[in-house]
């Protein structure tokens, strides 16, 4: 397990990455807006509505790389001894807690973007949302996502004291214990008796 507590922030390509995204999300938006204003020969706008759409989607951009800001600066990621501990939030500051040994998967991700800022994401998943398609807990925007990968699945193995199964392994069948084994064996031994005093006493 982690004898010394880590703690480290998302590196700053991170929020490059989601001031671009915000970017190109914005410019799309308009776009579209102005090619449907322009070829919808039924709507007609007045030309200061386009003004008003012209100062409408830059303040939505700025005030988007405004929250992205704050946002980044909020984002706090510890790994302790025993538990992931990840805090984020801007109006609401959200704190998550996950014991090593509650942890059923742990995979690393990087999308297109990531893979340009050279930066990935640590995806954790516990017990409780194994089957959801959403990881409960997300270290993203970090540059060393491969050593916390190393480090948290050390971790999770020294906490469990096994190895986590590959994809294509299949757990063993339980075999019954002695005790069990012998119980029945008794119960057999008891019915066969029940059955010869019946035989008995029908002589």
């Amino acid at each position: 397990m982690i004898k010394e507590e880590i703690t480290f922030k998302p590196h700053g390509r991170f929020l490059h990455k989601r001031n671009i995204v915000a970017f190109f999300t914005v410019i799309v938006i308009f776009g579209v807006t102005i090619l449907i204003g322009y070829f919808d020969k039924d709507i007609e706008l007045d030309p200061i509505l386009w003004y008003l759409m012209a100062a409408i989607f830059p303040t939505i951009l700025v005030g988007w790389i405004i929250f992205n800001v704050l946002y980044f600066k909020s984002i706090q990621y510890k790994i302790e001894e025993h538990e992931i501990v990840i805090q984020r939030g801007v109006l609401h500051k959200k704190v998550k807690v996950v014991p090593f040994q509650s942890i059923t998967n742990i995979t690393v991700s990087r999308d297109p973007i990531d893979r340009i800022f050279y930066i990935g994401s640590v995806k954790i998943q516990t017990a409780g949302y194994s089957g959801e398609k959403t990881p409960e807990l997300k270290i993203e925007g970090i540059t060393n996502y491969n050593e916390i990968y190393d480090k948290v699945m050390i971790s999770v193995k020294l906490v469990s004291r096994i190895t986590p199964l590959k994809a294509e392994e299949k757990l063993p069948v339980e075999v019954l214990s002695t005790d069990i084994i012998e119980i029945r064996k008794a119960i057999l031994q008891e019915f066969i008796e029940i059955k010869e005093l019946i035989g008995k006493r029908k002589h």
